[in-house]
């Protein structure tokens, strides 16, 4: 198998650095809601979902920062997958057992009044992130780099994120959207 253009792994690394940090924002926006979320998953002790709801989005952003430096990128490609196996199984859990209205807890959802719910969909996206953490690990050529290469991994990380939030949007408002496409 040839190895991978850096620019290539760039922008997985990238995108995926991205949708961590964003996520983490999210959760550090309204840290109470995002415990309300952790709690309503039904998975820890109530006196492990205040430390959880801080320790996650604290695991994000170093998942996220070593993304974005090239000798740190293994340890983060690392984290990155064990918080998606984290999320991914919390999902599957809950939709095994019929708990799906709650809030995933990984995007603008109910917090912003729209009232998520969980679905199969939520866990298949999150395999499609950790194909791109799997892109991101693969070898990588070894050649040289320039300004522009920079510039298209900026770039290329910026439009997965914008993919991965046009997902997401998508797969919350699923029940909307299909009520709306229902004759009265």
């Amino acid at each position: 198998m040839p190895a991978l253009d850096p620019v290539v792994a760039g922008c997985a690394a990238t995108g995926l650095a991205l949708v961590l940090l964003t996520g983490a924002v999210h959760k550090l926006v309204d840290r109470d809601a995002f415990a309300r979320t952790v709690a309503e998953h039904q998975l820890l002790p109530d006196a492990l979902v205040a430390p959880a709801a801080l320790a996650l989005p604290a695991a994000e952003i170093a998942a996220g920062a070593a993304l974005c430096l090239d000798g740190a990128r293994p340890a983060g490609l690392l984290a990155a997958v064990a918080l998606l196996a984290l999320y991914t199984g919390a999902l599957v859990l809950n939709l095994l057992r019929g708990h799906v209205e709650i809030d995933c807890g990984c995007g603008w959802g109910r917090h912003a009044g729209r009232g998520a719910r969980l679905t199969w969909a939520l866990p298949l996206r999150n395999f499609a992130l950790l194909a791109l953490a799997g892109v991101a690990a693969l070898p990588v050529a070894a050649r040289d780099t320039v300004w522009i290469d920079s510039l298209t991994v900026v770039a290329g990380g910026g439009l997965l994120l914008a993919l991965h939030l046009t997902a997401h949007q998508l797969l919350v408002n699923q029940p909307r959207l299909a009520a709306l496409r229902r004759p009265s």
